[in-house]
Formats: C-alpha cells, structure tokens, sequence
C-alpha cells in the first residue's frame, strides 16, 4: 500500500477531518475498513443501568394540581454490544461514559407509561427511566473505537 503519511497521523487528521481525510489517497479507505472490521467481529461491550421513576398525579377537583414526590428504583445492569457506527460520548479515566448523545440514550431507554385509575379516587401514576450510569471497562478499546468512527 502506497500511503503517503504513517498511519497515527493519518489518524489525528481523519479524527479532526472525518472522511475528507479520504482525499488523501484511496488506500487509506481500505486501512480504515480493516480496522473497523475488529469491532464488527468482536462487538464493544457497554454496560448501563437505568432508573426508573414512578411519579403519582392525584385528581382534586377535575384538575391534577397534586403532585406526589417521585420514587426512583435503579434496575440491575444490562450490557449492549456496539458493532460500529454508533457516536456516544467521552469516556473519563475510570471507563464511566460521560457526555453521551442524546440520541444514544433515547436508543436505550424504553418508553414512558401511564395508567390512569378513576376508583376510589382518581389519580394516575407515570413510569419513566432515566440513564443511570453508563460505563466501558476496556478504555484503550474504547478510544480506538471512537477514533474509527467520527461524525
């Protein structure tokens, strides 16, 4: 392969540039692609738990103007693997993701829920869940995976 700069460098510049980098030469198209093939046989693992809040709305007089204080239940850990593509956030020194894309975290939450009761005295309760904690334990990993795929 006839690359006219070593690969780090080609590298810091397609991390500030993105894919206009690919300008360059078209063999670094294919460094890219063999690069990116790791994570796509080998999945990156990213482990998150949720909260998940339970909020009560009591009905006085045909209007919702009382409020109950919300309750918050942090659910067991789950793990999702990401194969490629996916922009997230910046990782600290520890593997805790921080920072991460809104549209990411809409990826892993689920959707709201509301039931509504009318006996003895209506009222309706509200489950939603937020990102508790996000967190990668192979950081090196991580950073390679981020290098490879720039918005």
């Amino acid at each position: 392969m006839n690359n006219y700069l070593p690969e780090p460098l080609f590298f810091i510049i397609y991390s500030y540039v993105g894919h206009n980098s690919l300008y360059l030469n078209k063999s670094y198209y294919k460094l890219l692609r063999d690069r990116r093939k790791e994570f796509i046989e080998k999945p990156l693992k990213i482990s998150y738990r949720l909260c998940k809040w339970r909020e009560k709305h009591f009905d006085i007089e045909n209007n919702y103007s009382r409020k109950a204080r919300p309750s918050m239940k942090v659910e067991s850990e789950n793990i999702i693997d990401i194969s490629g593509g996916r922009i997230f956030g910046e990782i600290d020194d520890t593997g805790v993701l921080c920072q991460f894309t809104k549209k990411f975290e809409d990826s892993l939450i689920p959707v709201s829920i509301c039931n509504q009761t009318v006996y003895p005295f209506p009222y309706r309760v509200v489950y939603y869940w937020t990102l508790f904690s996000l967190k990668c334990s192979k950081i090196e990993r991580y950073k390679r995976y981020q290098d490879l795929w720039v918005v």
